[in-house]
């Protein structure tokens, strides 16, 4: 039971990886729920990688190009009070975007997020409940032309942010019984308008995974885990008017493995999507890759 609830960590994107860099459908660049959330201090470094497909026009023999998405985030946490702490994640991206007319590529500092959670069920050793709220910063770079694109499925997937700040509303729950943890997550992505006048659309993140601890020694613990992730996001908007079919459904099944040892955790992650519809289904979702560390202290 006490290396389980070491174990016990709910990955508000994405994590999982959920880095859900992908401009076109909403999912706002740099959101991310890679950050790793656990009952101690830490200080962390993961990568996260997204690829899709998108079709270049709006004909149906259009092109289809190609989205590589990738993110270098430094996380952390820092426990205050015994219930209350705060997580920090500065991301790098490191974006591709492979066109019939060529390839692009930018990179650069993504958005910074800060969070605040407190946990309501600090006297139960079993379970927690957490409850919070969250800023993401503006300092990832906006590119207006790629935003102003005259197709939705056309709107770079490279963009390395919002351009705005944005707030974050977190809701997570956590249970363990024996070798068996569950946790079910739920985070609300309110995006404001950057100073171009344009908004991407909010953002509804819903996670449940299962972790099984199935091997543990004298130095370390390993444990399994799977579930499924479900994102909703609104269409965008321009000086206030929606910009229509930039919104999208995707649900996808997340599988991990974790090793933890007295000081250091690693752990991997796989996504595939199980359902999807982003931008009038111009832009498909194909697999996601994670990988994180975490040093405690």
């Amino acid at each position: 039971m006490k290396h389980l609830k070491k174990i016990s960590i709910v990955l508000i994107t994405i994590f999982s990886i959920n880095s859900y860099a992908c401009d076109v459908c909403g999912c706002g660049a740099g959101n991310s729920s890679s950050t790793q959330y656990s009952n101690y201090n830490y200080f962390g470094l993961s990568y996260n990688y997204m690829h899709f497909n998108y079709k270049e026009g709006i004909h149906s023999t259009s092109p289809i190009g190609t989205d590589n998405i990738n993110s270098v985030q430094l996380t952390g946490q820092y426990f205050i009070t015994g219930r209350l702490s705060i997580n920090t994640m500065i991301p790098f991206q490191f974006n591709e975007r492979e066109a019939s007319t060529g390839t692009v590529q930018n990179h650069g500092l993504g958005d910074i997020s800060l969070t605040g959670l407190f946990n309501l069920f600090h006297n139960d050793d079993n379970q927690s409940l957490r409850i919070g709220v969250g800023v993401k910063l503006p300092t990832g770079k906006f590119d207006l032309i790629r935003a102003n694109a005259n197709n939705a499925s056309s709107i770079s997937a490279t963009q390395l942010g919002t351009g705005a700040l944005d707030v974050i509303f977190p809701l997570q729950y956590a249970i363990q019984i024996n070798d068996i943890s569950f946790q079910a997550n739920a985070t609300y992505f309110y995006k404001t308008e950057n100073k171009y006048y344009f908004k991407y659309g909010d953002q509804t993140q819903i996670q449940a995974k299962v972790s099984y601890l199935f091997k543990e020694t004298t130095k370390a613990s390993w444990s399994v885990s799977g579930g499924v992730s479900y994102d909703k996001f609104l269409n965008s908007k321009t000086s206030g008017s929606a910009n229509f079919n930039t919104d999208g459904v995707m649900t996808n099944a997340i599988i991990g493995l974790k090793c933890e040892l007295q000081k250091l955790a690693i752990g991997i992650n796989y996504q595939t999507p199980i359902d999807q519809k982003l931008v009038n289904n111009d832009v498909t979702f194909n697999r996601g890759l994670g990988i994180y560390t975490h040093w405690k202290f």
